[in-house]
């Protein structure tokens, strides 16, 4: 298991603008951190951690938050974000140094199985990001979902991919189950989780081991110090809540340390009960 003292993930808004049929989480709810909130922590972070890479993400959508581009500009360091891609053009051009981003897209499929999830349109968006991310030399790594009827059809979504960048990563992954999910009612957030219907889950399971790049996270540690809005935890709203954002950052760090690793991906046990 791999433990990153140097990774910073910050999730500070609940809000989404899309509503996607595979989405594990409950995406009704709002709420986000102020930008002081969110500043105040990473230099409280820093008087005890050297952070070289921040994670952006929205428990809906980041480029939701108004506040985020301001603290990129100012934070120098590595900054992923993890983003449906709607609006996301628009808050990159507000980005001083493209260099130092590093996008994760998620596009779910070619354009019938997006459009399946994500809704109508939205494929259009995503082709016209991929163009822009392209042009403008912005490191990119698209995260797709598969699903029983994606999966066959995930060799010709790469190589969609790779025709507008053959720079572009491609990772697939699977959704969380209403089976998977219902385990963690009680965590930070309400999980809800997909369901496809009826399907052959044997047959499900043998397609996607054959999808290249499946679960393959490139450098992600497995545990890290993440602020949310719903508390801090180890890593993501999948775990116990290690403290609060005011809670001394040390204590946070070590706590971090402490974390079995996530429940979500992996058979492990929380520590931390």
């Amino acid at each position: 298991m791999k433990h990153a003292s140097d990774y910073l993930y910050i999730e500070p808004i609940l809000d989404c603008n899309l509503r996607c049929r595979y989405c594990y989480l409950n995406n009704d709810q709002r709420g986000e951190l102020t930008e002081d909130d969110v500043r105040q922590f990473i230099r409280r972070v820093q008087t005890v951690a050297d952070i070289s890479t921040f994670s952006w993400i929205g428990h809906g959508e980041i480029c939701l938050w108004k506040p985020w581009t301001t603290l990129v500009n100012e934070l120098t360091a590595t900054h992923i974000v993890q983003t449906n891609g709607i609006g996301l053009v628009e808050r990159l051009l507000e980005v001083d140094w493209l260099d130092k981003m590093r996008v994760r897209l998620s596009v779910d499929g070619l354009k019938k199985h997006h459009e399946t999830n994500r809704g109508a349109g939205t494929f259009a968006v995503m082709e016209r990001t991929l163009r822009w991310l392209s042009e403008m030399r912005v490191k990119t790594l698209v995260r797709s979902l598969l699903t029983p009827k994606s999966v066959g059809e995930a060799g010709l979504f790469r190589d969609w991919v790779k025709g507008i960048d053959a720079s572009f990563d491609v990772r697939f992954t699977i959704p969380f189950t209403k089976k998977q999910v219902d385990k963690y009612r009680g965590y930070g957030c309400e999980f809800v989780g997909p369901d496809f219907g009826t399907y052959d889950e044997k047959a499900f399971e043998k397609a996607c081991e054959t999808a290249e790049g499946l679960n393959d996270d490139d450098d992600t540690p497995d545990t890290y110090l993440a602020l949310t809005v719903n508390g801090v935890y180890s890593c993501c709203e999948a775990q116990h809540k290690i403290g609060k954002i005011d809670d001394d950052p040390r204590l946070l760090v070590e706590r971090s340390r402490e974390c079995g690793g996530c429940l979500f991906l992996k058979e492990n046990e929380c520590r931390l009960e």
